[in-house]
């Protein structure tokens, strides 16, 4: 009777138990959804201006010099108010490039009020011959819009700018956005959010180890069948060496030799004594540039095409595989999302008061390099870019006499 007592009271405390975690789990999913809306909310109350950037005729700017652009963009997350970090609130912003026949191609951002000045100021340190000033600009109703999506794992890169000496992808996409009628007007809308992942910190700890990552990278995930698979493989590899030692006879000293030898290999490997594996090179050149990435400022990036014109579908289809230049078979690649009815009025609305995708998983991951592979200045020795809003004069800065002297002659 007293170990039935027993068991029942143990029984009891383990309920509790479970029923505090339950409670604790709960109230903390509750929080974060509440604190999640609540950032919602004020993402729509901002005080947004427009910034319309003007490239200089002749640049001969890469991409990789826009990633050190983007790398301060990325530093106004550690410069956010304690308020701000304590909400989890991160400064959002929208790149855009707008092509229509009367205005051209331009670059554009809204970012916050606050944080305009700061951003001109990187921007023409960036380029010292752009021109970058505050328009009211009034972007017309969203009308058919596509998004995309990563294919593969964040940690996969796309195209990288070290190819781009000899051709420019985005070329490809402001080519697919000239020659338009009258009432059209494309636009590619990349709404970024700087954030700072711990899985892409373990990514990289992985990668120094040479783990093989790419075998656990399937569809966007770790892939929780693969390790299922791990493990019924080296059962069956242990099941095959003990069949194999009862028809063979036993090798008890040459198991204990290599038994010992394993786990020495394993704790060296547990402190990073040594790698795990050796690469081949290729597999060291695909590793090497996951290990750039995960290391470089990260965005989380909602990548969009908008389209106002009667022929949507022409115009979607054409940069739609303008972006395919972008892709890195069979590793990584921009796909469109399915446009299902329900969640097209949605996007739609996204799109219009340019806000980011709910969660993460529903975006794209990009380090610096390749946000600037999707947003810079063309350069005039690549490519020439038709229908291009430029600048055929500098804007000098005035001299410091000028700026002293308040009194002014008059002829």
């Amino acid at each position: 009777m007293e170990s039935a007592s027993y068991l029942i009271t143990i029984v009891q405390y383990v309920l509790i138990g479970i029923m505090l975690l339950v409670v604790v789990l709960l109230s903390g999913y509750a929080a974060f959804i509440c604190i999640t809306l609540f950032n919602r909310r004020q993402l729509k109350r901002r005080d947004m201006v427009w910034l319309e950037l003007t490239p200089p005729a002749s640049i001969a700017k890469t991409p990789e010099a826009t990633v050190q652009l983007f790398s301060v963009v990325h530093g106004l997350r550690a410069a956010r108010h304690i308020k701000d970090k304590l909400l989890g609130r991160t400064p959002v912003m929208s790149l855009e490039i707008v092509s229509t026949k009367c205005d051209g191609i331009r670059y554009l951002m809204q970012v916050e009020h606050n944080r305009s000045d700061n951003l001109q100021k990187a921007i023409v340190a960036y380029v010292p011959d752009a021109k970058v000033k505050v328009v009211d600009y009034d972007p017309r109703e969203a009308g058919q819009v596509l998004e995309f999506k990563q294919d593969n794992h964040y940690v996969l890169p796309l195209t990288l700018t070290k190819g781009f000496e000899q051709h420019d992808p985005l070329s490809y996409v402001t080519a697919a956005m000239t020659k338009l009628s009258d009432n059209e007007q494309i636009t590619m809308q990349l709404v970024i959010m700087p954030v700072k992942l711990n899985e892409a910190v373990r990514l990289s700890r992985r990668i120094l180890g040479n783990e093989d990552i790419l075998r656990r990278v399937q569809r966007g995930h770790f892939s929780g069948f693969s390790r299922v698979s791990e493990v019924f493989g080296s059962a069956m590899l242990g099941a095959t060496d003990l069949v194999g030692e009862v028809y063979n006879g036993t090798t008890a000293s040459y198991h204990a030799d290599k038994s010992n030898k394993d786990a020495q290999f394993q704790a060296q490997v547990m402190k990073r004594q040594r790698p795990a594996r050796t690469l081949s090179a290729f597999e060291l050149e695909l590793m090497e540039s996951m290990h750039q990435k995960v290391t470089q400022p990260l965005f989380q990036v909602s990548l969009r095409i908008i389209v106002t014109s009667g022929q949507c579908k022409h115009h979607l289809a054409t940069l739609r595989s303008a972006l395919d230049s972008y892709s890195v078979p069979p590793y990584q690649a921009l796909r469109a999302k399915t446009r299902l009815p329900l969640l097209k009025n949605y996007r739609a609305k996204l799109a219009t008061q340019r806000l980011p995708n709910l969660f993460q998983k529903q975006s794209l991951i990009l380090s610096a390099a390749e946000l600037a592979s999707l947003y810079h200045f063309p350069s005039s020795k690549i490519s020439k870019t038709d229908n291009l809003v430029t600048s055929l004069s500098r804007t000098l800065p005035a001299p410091v006499s000028l700026k002293q002297n308040k009194i002014f002659d008059v002829v």
